[in-house]
């Protein structure tokens, strides 16, 4: 366990993480300061590099063989094992559920990759649409509980005009067939239109949105799944969601 060092503390406000359904601790605020993946022949590889404070503590690791994402911490006091392990722990689902280790650890990569995908569309004009899937948070089948959600796919698409989004709906929906549990979203910015900017910039913290990210927002394009409330966790307040 973590001693009376750990910045992670019981009972510490949740704030929304940019771009998903988790509440993350508000203190430490972690940075991913780079990011780099590799295809590999199952999958793809990734690494990415986790700081506080401009102090690098460690890594998050995916040998893209369908195993989980890993925290490799780097031996700094700052951020050892252990404070991962109850930061991890106090994070909470929309609904205040815990979530596993590794779910935390993928989110947090999540969020980096939809705010610099934003950050791309604005520069080149295209419309970024993600998937979001809703796990049930029990093992038994027969009492599935609250659903957890999880970022899934991405994608950046050609732009398109408004008339031709219930024809990508239903070409989203058909591609799900057979993952009943998964819905699509699109990035709206204001008015509906992409906002031309300069190069992006690469996202630092995933615990605080870019200044720009708040001028959009995230639109439905095909249902929810059942048990996933029709309000973004956004419109919650966190303080719903701390840890018991």
């Amino acid at each position: 366990m973590s001693d009376s060092r750990s910045p992670v503390h019981d009972g510490s406000d949740l704030m929304l993480l940019p771009h998903t359904w988790l509440y993350v601790p508000a203190q430490p605020t972690i940075v991913l300061t780079s990011y780099q993946q590799t295809p590999t022949a199952d999958g793809v590889a990734y690494t990415a590099t986790l700081s506080i404070d401009d102090e690098t503590v460690g890594v998050l690791h995916n040998d893209g063989r369908g195993g989980a994402t890993t925290f490799h911490a780097n031996g700094s006091p700052r951020f050892r094992p252990a404070d991962m392990a109850a930061y991890a722990a106090a994070c909470r689902a929309h609904s205040g559920d815990a979530v596993a280790a590794e779910w935390v650890f993928d989110e947090l990569i999540s969020a980096w990759e939809l705010e610099y995908a934003i950050q791309t569309a604005r520069r080149t004009g295209q419309r970024v649409v993600r998937a979001l899937d809703a796990l049930p948070n029990s093992d038994d089948p027969t009492d599935p509980g609250d659903v957890i959600v999880l970022s899934g796919d991405l994608r950046l698409l050609t732009p398109f005009p408004d008339a031709q989004r219930d024809a990508l709906a239903a070409q989203l929906t058909a591609e799900q067939v057979t993952d009943a549990d998964r819905w699509w979203q699109i990035w709206a910015e204001p008015a509906d239109q992409p906002t031309q900017t300069a190069a992006p910039r690469r996202p630092a913290a995933t615990g605080q949105p870019s200044h720009g990210s708040r001028n959009g927002g995230w639109q439905d394009l095909t249902p929810r799944p059942t048990g996933v409330p029709d309000h973004d966790p956004a419109q919650r307040r966190a303080s719903d969601h701390r840890a018991d």
